[in-house]
């Protein structure tokens, strides 16, 4: 899918933005980690002009499925939630069996609400589904304000520059591994 190597970020707006936390307890910020770790990846059929495509990935080792479509070089998240257990085991579906045609929606509400039932496995060919890449996708990002003294600043700051890193890129570095460092000790692994 080459389309995907031209992804440059994310589509939230008053949309989609806090819906899928609102119907399914996933984040924003969690529907967009869901991209990171190689997720597999299939086409379905078309919405309209756009392409729908079902990701398969985990999440706090539980598998999720996210369904969405690119608009201007950017995923535009339609639904993300917890695969269904009463469904049963993700599956692939077998050679012989074609995906069904994706229905037509009077808007993206109304189809946002069709993924939240549906069983996705009907609508996705898995068998032509690809292990995804995005080198090219940039994550949201929120500002914050944090208070450091002086001293420990002077000390980031000397260190950064030593390693020829903007200050505040090597303050997320050191954070991001923190994190990890604390998320493995706290799950035992």
């Amino acid at each position: 899918m080459k389309i995907l190597d031209e992804i440059e970020g994310f589509d939230w707006d008053n949309g989609n933005s806090g819906k899928n936390y609102l119907k399914h307890g996933i984040t924003d910020k969690e529907a967009e980690d869901l991209f990171k770790n190689y997720p597999l990846i299939s086409e379905g059929s078309a919405y309209g002009n756009e392409e729908r495509y079902q990701l398969f990935a985990a999440l706090d080792n539980e598998p999720m499925t996210v369904i969405f479509t690119i608009r201007n070089k950017k995923i535009r998240i339609i639904s993300a939630r917890k695969m269904s257990k009463k469904k049963g085991a993700f599956t692939m579906r077998g050679p012989k069996k074609k995906a069904k045609t994706i229905p037509k929606f009077s808007s993206e509400n109304k189809e946002r609400d069709f993924w939240q039932k549906a069983d996705t496995s009907q609508y996705f060919d898995w068998n032509s589904a690809k292990q995804a890449v995005f080198p090219s996708l940039k994550y949201s990002t929120e500002s914050i304000s944090i208070r450091l003294p002086s001293t420990l600043l002077d000390k980031i700051k000397a260190m950064a520059n030593s390693r020829d890193v903007p200050y505040q890129s090597f303050i997320k570095m050191i954070l991001a591994d923190r994190v990890e460092e604390e998320k493995k000790k706290y799950s035992g692994k």
